[in-house]
C-alpha cells in the first residue's frame, strides 16, 4: 500500500471534449481533504484466493499460485475480498450488508442493504477520483 498525500491537491473527472460521450461531459474538478492509501498492484488470483472461501476459490478454478490480475469477479466479490483482507489485518470493515446472492458460479451478483463505511480504518476499493488522481500524476504524488 502506498500512502498518496491528496489532501488540498486537485484533480478532474471527464472532459469538455466535444467529441466525448454525454456521460464523459462536462469535465468536473476534485479537490481532495484527505490522504488516502492504494495499492501499487491489482489483487492477484493467489491474493484473491487466499482470502475467499473454499466455495468461491470452487467455483473460479484459476491456477493457484497465478501473481496475474484476479478475473471474473464482480464489484460485490471485489467488496467482499476488502472486507476479508481488512479482518486478516486486525481491522473493522469497509462494507456491511445483511444479505448476499451469488450465481450459478459462485460469483457474488447482489448484496442487500450494502453500506459503505468510509469513516472507518479498512481496505476498500478506490473511488473514480482517487484512481484517477493517482493514474494522471503516474503515481508521483
Amino acid at each position: 500500500m502506498v500512502k498518496i498525500a491528496a489532501a488540498g491537491k486537485s484533480g478532474y473527472l471527464g472532459t469538455n471534449s466535444p467529441e466525448a460521450t454525454a456521460k464523459e461531459r462536462p469535465q468536473a474538478k476534485v479537490t481532495f481533504d484527505y490522504d488516502f492509501y492504494i495499492s501499487e498492484h491489482e489483487v492477484t488470483q493467489e491474493e484473491y484466493q487466499s482470502l475467499m472461501d473454499k466455495t468461491v476459490r470452487d467455483a473460479n478454478p484459476w491456477n493457484v499460485g497465478s501473481s496475474l490480475p484476479a478475473i471474473n469477479v464482480t464489484l460485490y466479490d471485489a467488496f467482499l475480498y476488502a472486507n476479508a483482507r481488512s479482518v486478516r489485518e486486525g481491522m473493522d470493515t469497509a462494507y456491511s450488508y445483511t444479505g448476499l446472492q451469488f450465481d450459478s458460479a459462485g460469483n457474488c451478483i447482489h448484496m442487500e442493504s450494502l453500506v459503505f463505511h468510509p469513516e472507518v480504518e479498512a481496505y476498500r476499493l478506490p473511488t473514480e477520483a482517487e484512481w484517477i488522481f493517482v493514474a494522471s500524476n503516474g503515481w508521483n504524488v
